[in-house]
């Protein structure tokens, strides 16, 4: 059996999030805020590497265009911008706390210096 490749494990999980947000489509626009803050902070601590940021950003990128496309079919004179709606969309959570090993990194240990004294 193949082993199923970085894109296609985000493909999967940005169509359960387009598939997930239907449902909600006419809920509150402040409670898809807080659904699509916990998707995101989740999908970043499990995929959270010092390498994998672009890709952190990128699968934040499509979900917030997911939400805006969501939005846009609640209403036959939907008038949100990317602008517009780029203001309510979920923030990344802190880069530092969110990638394992740069909390407690110090200068030597990012710089190639002995860590011993």
């Amino acid at each position: 059996m193949q082993r199923k490749s970085r894109h296609d494990r985000m493909r999967a999980s940005l169509k359960e999030v387009k598939e997930k947000l239907r449902l909600r489509m006419h809920r509150p626009i402040p409670e898809q805020g807080r659904w699509l803050k916990q998707v995101v902070s989740g999908y970043f601590n499990y995929h959270a590497a010092p390498t994998n940021f672009r890709a952190l950003m990128a699968f934040r990128h499509h979900v917030a265009d997911l939400w805006r496309r969501s939005l846009g079919r609640r209403s036959q004179k939907d008038r949100t911008t990317w602008a517009r709606g780029s203001r309510s969309s979920p923030r990344p959570p802190n880069r530092a706390s969110s990638i394992p090993g740069r909390a407690n990194a110090s200068a030597s240990d990012t710089l190639g210096g002995n860590r011993m004294p």
